[in-house]
């Protein structure tokens, strides 16, 4: 069947050896399951990451290139504010980090499964074919409580897009208690569901799910080529300085949402490093932040109460219904006030993101997120001899440039789109179909790919998360076809200026309803 074949095309699951028909032998295997993974656990050695391995790691490999590799003409550099050589730190002291998870500490599942109880009714997903009780593992979801938007519901298409690749996933699955779904329990499937699993089949044969090399070199060396240019114009004009630093920020954004989808090398360790790396040192904000609140809006995208890019009021709204709680006088403006109000964008998340990381617990971003300012700052004070006032002055204006940039490239794809008043209006629609019919896509220009990171190619992006981003362009054919051969489904797809247009005319006809309310 369709769905036994998706199940063995992701490896998420094996035939079931056992049957739970009760809930007490459920209950029995659970304790039985955490009895196993409580013995196999180090716990003693809990903490020793933070407390050990961190400040280990940076003493010596200060010390090492310093002291004894570069010799004298390095150290001269390291006095001007270089020597911990931020990028190389983070990113050996994060593979510290990852072989210390796989080799010291117990595994994912097993903290899983050695949770205790959850108190109140049992909590059901429907995958491949299968009940999954995840009560004890919802709240312990990487994911954050998007897994919660599927309670009850059949979730096989958002876990397939969300976890193709992922062999943690897999394992996960494998350790929580499960039965046979019955077939009231899960609605039937449009034709469209089995066409377009086909369709991911088929891309996969073709390879369009794997890295393409070239393309993220040429990312990495425009981000960092502008960067270091943009710390060297300093010296001479900071408005020109940060404007292309905010846009290498930008260009940081896209790398590092793909990454985030791990879209870049389809490996969890290495992809999150890389976003760790462009979302944390580059851009001094948290990739886990980021992780948490996107893939709310890609698992439930226009869904109010659920999808946090909807979370827009009292300033802005592209829905009739949603601007009658925003203030008449404020609205009414909001297609003039839209593009410099973008520019706090990345102001506001600044604090956010902190935020987050302290109350999350994420030391590690943390440190991270303060070589991004120790860099930045160094070079900009040191090496272009700004003064300090100057230097927050250069990094305000051009994180309100990638606000800018971000934003408005975001701002295109969704909000004029069909909004769905909460999540039960958006629990009966299906994976393919909410993706396409809340989503556009505009233009269908290389250099408009280049510029938006591919991502002006949404509705391929929503169906395909983990696929890379420059591949899009590779099935958007397939993807109109299925949307056309099925009424159910819409294609929407206009110019880039179509879309620009659209967005401000919504914003005006949406203000001009509130204000006659």
């Amino acid at each position: 069947s369709d769905r036994d074949e998706a199940s063995c095309a992701c490896g998420s699951s094996r035939p079931v050896s056992r049957n739970y028909g009760k809930e007490g032998e459920m209950q029995k295997s659970r304790t039985q399951d955490r009895d196993i993974a409580s013995k196999k656990s180090p716990s003693s050695q809990h903490g020793i990451e933070s407390g050990f391995f961190l400040p280990l790691g940076l003493l010596v490999l200060q010390i090492a290139i310093v002291k004894r590799i570069w010799g004298e003409e390095w150290r001269t550099l390291a006095d001007q504010g270089w020597s911990l050589v931020a990028a190389l730190v983070a990113s050996v002291l994060y593979l510290v980090k990852i072989m210390f998870n796989r080799f010291c500490k117990k595994s994912k599942h097993e903290k899983l499964l050695s949770a205790g109880n959850t108190k109140g009714p049992r909590k059901y997903v429907f995958l491949n074919g299968l009940k999954y009780d995840v009560t004890d593992f919802a709240d312990k979801h990487p994911g954050g409580k998007v897994i919660r938007f599927y309670y009850d519901q059949d979730c096989t298409d958002a876990y397939n897009a969300f976890h193709r690749s992922s062999k943690w996933a897999a394992e996960t699955l494998k350790s929580l208690d499960k039965t046979k779904a019955v077939p009231e329990d899960v609605p039937a499937q449009p034709a469209y569901i089995k066409e377009y699993r086909e369709l991911v089949r088929k891309w996969t044969k073709m390879g369009l799910y794997n890295p393409n090399w070239f393309y993220i070199i040429m990312r990495v060396l425009e981000i960092v080529g502008c960067l270091v240019f943009s710390v060297y114009l300093a010296r001479y004009s900071i408005i020109f300085s940060a404007m292309i630093a905010g846009y290498a920020w930008a260009k940081c954004g896209f790398l590092q949402h793909d990454a985030g989808h791990l879209g870049i090398t389809g490996m969890s360790e290495v992809d999150i490093l890389i976003q760790v790396a462009f979302e944390g040192f580059a851009k001094g904000g948290s990739a886990a932040w980021w992780r948490n609140r996107h893939n709310k809006h890609h698992a439930k995208p226009n869904v109010h109460k659920q999808d946090s890019d909807l979370v827009t009021l009292p300033f802005l709204s592209w829905d009739k219904e949603h601007a009658k709680k925003a203030p008449k006088w404020l609205i009414r403006y909001q297609a003039y006030y839209f593009l410099p109000l973008l520019c706090l964008y990345v102001p506001i998340f600044f604090v956010t993101t902190k935020l987050f990381m302290w109350r999350k617990k994420h030391p590690f971003e943390a440190f991270v997120a303060f070589l991004h300012h120790l860099a930045f700052g160094y070079g900009l004070m040191c090496w272009s001899g700004l003064s300090l006032f100057a230097t927050v002055g250069w990094f305000f204006a051009g994180y309100a440039v990638q606000g800018l940039y971000l934003g408005f490239v975001f701002s295109l794809s969704h909000f004029v789109m069909p909004h769905m008043r909460g999540p039960e209006e958006g629990k009966h629609v299906d994976w393919v179909k909410l993706q396409c019919n809340t989503t556009l896509d505009f233009s269908e220009s290389e250099v408009v790919g280049w510029l938006t990171g591919h991502l002006n190619l949404q509705i391929e992006h929503h169906l395909c998360p983990t696929m890379p981003s420059s591949n899009y362009q590779f099935i958007k054919d397939d993807v109109r076809k299925l949307c056309k051969k099925y009424s159910e489904l819409n294609y929407t797809a206009m110019s880039l200026w179509e879309a620009v247009r659209l967005n401000f005319e919504t914003l005006d006809e949406v203000a001009h309803h509130r204000c006659l309310a």
